[in-house]
């Protein structure tokens, strides 16, 4: 059934190359995500195209509601946090 509900939902974005998750995210098999539990997609409703890189190791990364991220994209916050002090 849930490949039902992908294919009306995504309609261009196939379920061999894209992941449907609960929250209703669509995301590129090919995404790489740093450190994942610093990254917070609270609403869903966002997609991730291919090659889009997420880092999450040097600050929480939080990514609001219906957000597209394009081909090739790397994501990261300005500045490295360490001890509690930005760099």
């Amino acid at each position: 059934m849930l490949e039902n509900v992908f294919d009306v939902v995504c309609g261009e974005y196939t379920s061999t190359d894209f992941i449907l998750t609960s929250t209703g995210n669509i995301v590129s098999r090919t995404v790489k995500m740093c450190k994942p539990q610093q990254i917070e997609i609270p609403s869903g409703k966002c997609i991730m195209k291919a090659n889009v890189i997420i880092r999450g190791d040097f600050a929480p990364v939080q990514i609001n509601r219906y957000t597209m991220i394009e081909e090739n994209t790397v994501i990261r916050p300005p500045y490295i946090m360490t001890s509690g002090q930005f760099r």
